[in-house]
C-alpha cells in the first residue's frame, strides 16, 4: 500500500555524501512510497515554480503549477513503473486519461521500466507486448521522446552483463513550444544501477540554417518570381563572393518563409472555397437539374478542389516523409506526433568526441567535417604522368580560328 508526503525543507546541505543536492533552503516536494521499500520524490525551488495542486496515480507522482519566470501552466510528473503486465497495461491507461484530462504542458519524466524498441535493451528479455502497449500510450497522448545524449542505455545490472534504456523524458507539444532547444543527458552512475539523467533547453548557435524547397513549390508561378525579386533586391557592399552568396541565401531564406506562409493560409482558403461551391452544387442536383454553367462550375470547382488537396498533402508528407496512405492523413494526431519526433531527432546537441560528450557548435562542426573529410579523402596514390607524351596537333594558325560552343549560348551567373 502506497503512503504520501509532503515537506517544506529548512537545511542548507547536501543529501549525501556526494553532495548531489547543495542547497534545499529554497525547495519544497511530495514523496510516494511503499511499505516494502522503494518510492519517487519530486522537488522544485520555489524561487522559479509555484505549485498548485498534486497528481498522484499509483507509480506516479507530480505536481502542476505556474513557472514563475513566464506564467506558464505545467505538469510535471515523475514516473517509477510497475513490472507487472497486468499493472503496466492499467498504468498506462490511467496516466493517460490524466495527462488527456488537462490540455496544458506536460513532462513525464523518471523510471518507466520500459523500453520503445529492442535496440534499447542489450542481454535482456524483450516484450514485444510491453513495448506495444508503451508506444501506444506515447502515441495516443501526443507525446515526444526527447533523445538522450551521453549514453545509449541508462541503467546495468549489478553484474554489468545487462543493460536498458528504462529513463527518459516525454513532453506534449505545449510544453516543447515553451522550451524548444530541450537536450537530454545521460550522466555517469556511480553507487546506483541507473544513471542520472537531466532535461535543459539551451539554445546553441550552428551558424546559418539550411531550408528546405518543397516539390509542391516548382508547381506556383509565384515561386520562380519570389527568388527572382529576392535575388534581384538583396544588396551586399562588404568584401568577399562567399559572404555575398550567404547574405543573398540568408534574405532567400526569410522571403521564402514569408511567401509559404501567405501561401499556406491562402491554399486552405481555396480549398475551403471550391469545396463549398462543389458541395452546394451537389445538394442542388438532389431537387433540380443543373444547367450548363453550373454543370462546368462543379467541374472546375471538383477539379481545382482536388489539386490544391494534392499540393497541400504534397508538402505535409514531404515534411514527415512517412507512408501516407498506410499511417493516415494530415489531420491525425499520429501524423503530427511523427513530424515533431523527425525535427526532435534530427537536432544535433551535442556528439561523443573521443569518449567525452562535447556541446559546444564549434567542436560538433569541425568532428563532423573532420568526419566526413576521412570518408571522402583519397589516399595518397601515384596518379599517371601526361609528360613527355607526343600527340597530334594543330598549328596555331587554325587554333585561333576554332570556335568553341554556339553563338546564341550566354553563360552569365551574377552573385
Amino acid at each position: 500500500m502506497a503512503k504520501e508526503g509532503y515537506f517544506t525543507s529548512s537545511i542548507d546541505r547536501g543529501l549525501n555524501d556526494s553532495g548531489a543536492i547543495r542547497s534545499l533552503t529554497s525547495f519544497k516536494g511530495r514523496w510516494s512510497g511503499n511499505r516494502g521499500g522503494g518510492g519517487s520524490i519530486i522537488l522544485w525551488d520555489t524561487n522559479y515554480f509555484e505549485a498548485i495542486d498534486v497528481i498522484s496515480i499509483d507509480y506516479a507522482i507530480g505536481t502542476r503549477g505556474k513557472w514563475k519566470n513566464n506564467n506558464h501552466i505545467v505538469n510535471i510528473v515523475n514516473v517509477y513503473g510497475p513490472h507487472d503486465d497486468d499493472k503496466k497495461k492499467i498504468f498506462w491507461q490511467s496516466l493517460g486519461n490524466i495527462v488527456g484530462s488537462r490540455d496544458e504542458a506536460w513532462v513525464l519524466c523518471g523510471d518507466f521500466i520500459e523500453v520503445r524498441d529492442q535496440s534499447e535493451r542489450f542481454n535482456c528479455v524483450f516484450s514485444k507486448y510491453r513495448v506495444r502497449w508503451f508506444n501506444d500510450f506515447i502515441l495516443s497522448n501526443d507525446l515526444m521522446d526527447i533523445p538522450l545524449g551521453g549514453r545509449i542505455y541508462t541503467r546495468v545490472s549489478d553484474d554489468g552483463t545487462k543493460f536498458s534504456k528504462l529513463e527518459r523524458f516525454l513532453v506534449n507539444e505545449k510544453f516543447y513550444r515553451l522550451w524548444d532547444c530541450l537536450a537530454a543527458v545521460v550522466f555517469e552512475r556511480t553507487k546506483s544501477d541507473h544513471c542520472p539523467i537531466i532535461l535543459k533547453d539551451e539554445e546553441k548557435n550552428f551558424g546559418p540554417k539550411p531550408f528546405k524547397i518543397f516539390d509542391a513549390w516548382f508547381e506556383d508561378e509565384e515561386f520562380e518570381n519570389t527568388v527572382k525579386d529576392s535575388w534581384a533586391t538583396s544588396n551586399y557592399n562588404g568584401p568577399g563572393l562567399d559572404c555575398k552568396l550567404m547574405v543573398k541565401l540568408k534574405d532567400l531564406k526569410a522571403k521564402l518563409r514569408a511567401w509559404s506562409k501567405v501561401k499556406f493560409e491562402q491554399l486552405d482558403k481555396e480549398i475551403d472555397l471550391h469545396k463549398s461551391i462543389a458541395n452546394s452544387l451537389e445538394l442542388k442536383v438532389e431537387t433540380t437539374i443543373l444547367d450548363d454553367n453550373e454543370l462546368n462550375l462543379w467541374k472546375n470547382a471538383r477539379k481545382h478542389w482536388i489539386e490544391k488537396e494534392k499540393s497541400k498533402a504534397s508538402m505535409i508528407e514531404q515534411k514527415a516523409r512517412i507512408q501516407w496512405a498506410l499511417n493516415g492523413d494530415e489531420n491525425s494526431k499520429f501524423f503530427h506526433s511523427i513530424i515533431r519526433n523527425r525535427y526532435n531527432r534530427s537536432s544535433i546537441r551535442g556528439l561523443n568526441i573521443d569518449g567525452v560528450l562535447n556541446e559546444k557548435p564549434h567542436d560538433i562542426k569541425v568532428e563532423v567535417f573532420n568526419h566526413f573529410k576521412r570518408i571522402f579523402e583519397e589516399p595518397g596514390s601515384m596518379r599517371p604522368s601526361m609528360e613527355g607524351l607526343l600527340y597530334p596537333s594543330i598549328s596555331t594558325h587554325y587554333n585561333k580560328s576554332v570556335h568553341i560552343g554556339h553563338p546564341n549560348w550566354s553563360y552569365n551567373i551574377t552573385l
